[in-house]
């Protein structure tokens, strides 16, 4: 039987969208039925089997579309697998320091939800140019002397959602 997999994101500039989207492609080459969707959008969990939920940060917070999605169906993740991934510039320089304080950005997440613990977590570099900023954020930013570039690991994205296989089964 094919397992229905609902992978929400919540994100400020697309880079996180873009990592659902290749995980929701993997887990789609191995059997699963996926759907991929803003986090915001989610109406309710039924229908699917298993749920991997993804985040941006900014500013050492987690998105709110994120946040609020584990409020509003903390009872329904309860009684599915879950999987949540981070995405964060810190991560493009993954010290041991630097990796604990993305673990506090899932643990933000998993707060919204007390009593449901995911089956696998994940926190991965993201991206930061210019261009994908707005308004103020894209003036602000512009302003600084951060280095500009895409510093996800595709690699190391597949091989996560390759191990999700087991644990969403």
């Amino acid at each position: 039987m094919t397992k229905n997999i609902l992978i929400p994101y919540a994100t400020y500039t697309g880079s996180t969208a873009e990592v659902a989207e290749e995980i929701g492609k993997v887990l789609t080459a191995r059997g699963f039925n996926v759907k991929t969707q803003p986090a915001k959008t989610v109406k309710d969990l039924k229908g699917y089997d298993a749920v991997v939920l993804g985040s941006a940060v900014r500013i050492g917070k987690t998105n709110a579309d994120a946040q609020a999605f584990m409020q509003r169906h903390a009872k329904a993740l309860a009684g599915l697998p879950l999987a949540i991934f981070v995405v964060c510039l810190t991560m493009k320089d993954p010290t041991e320091e630097n990796c604990a304080t993305v673990d506090g950005y899932l643990t933000q997440l998993k707060a919204k939800a007390p009593g449901v613990q995911p089956v696998a977590e994940a926190k991965f570099a993201g991206v930061f140019e210019i261009e994908r900023l707005s308004g103020i954020w894209k003036w602000t930013m512009s302003k600084g002397e951060l280095e500009q570039g895409d510093f996800r690991n595709w690699d190391e994205i597949r091989a996560w959602a390759e191990s999700l296989v087991v644990k969403l089964s």
